[in-house]
């Protein structure tokens, strides 16, 4: 397979978006997937979303003029028990200028950002990103279990 066709299965791998030549958000994206190669990538005709490393890592969001470095998280819908994943933005860059090494430390960066968010349950001693923790301290599993919260 020759490296064009190879890299547009990366960038549209449900073959949607067929083009002679790659956009603008394709090689950008392309870009992101060489220093991520194992991102989970999600399109539509103007955005391409990379998932990287599930709720620990983060969320690349490409388009022709920027790329969002978000943070994987959850909003709480109708009950306690309906989570929804998305996610929240941590950083806007613009494509323009950007070259692989300030691409790179940007992509650490978020990275390390990010799991300097997670937090130790004082009670079960697992860690966990923010969105899941009832308070600084506690996970919501334990704030149930050990100190009679009902979410």
């Amino acid at each position: 397979m020759d490296d064009y066709l190879y890299d547009r299965q990366r960038i549209d791998p449900k073959r949607e978006y067929p083009s002679e030549e790659m956009r603008n958000v394709e090689i950008v994206a392309l870009r992101v997937l060489e220093q991520s190669p194992f991102a989970d990538v999600t399109r539509t005709r103007d955005v391409i979303q990379l998932d990287i490393d599930d709720e620990e890592g983060i969320t690349v969001l490409v388009t022709r003029e920027s790329i969002e470095l978000r943070f994987p998280t959850i909003e709480w819908t109708k009950d306690p028990h309906g989570p929804a994943r998305t996610s929240r933005l941590w950083k806007r860059l613009k494509t323009e200028g950007l070259d692989d090494i300030k691409l790179a430390y940007w992509l650490d960066a978020a990275r390390q950002e990010r799991q300097k968010e997670f937090r130790t349950c004082h009670i079960c001693k697992k860690k966990y990103p923010p969105e899941y923790l009832f308070d600084k301290n506690t996970c919501q599993g334990c704030a149930e279990r050990h100190l009679g919260i009902v979410f």
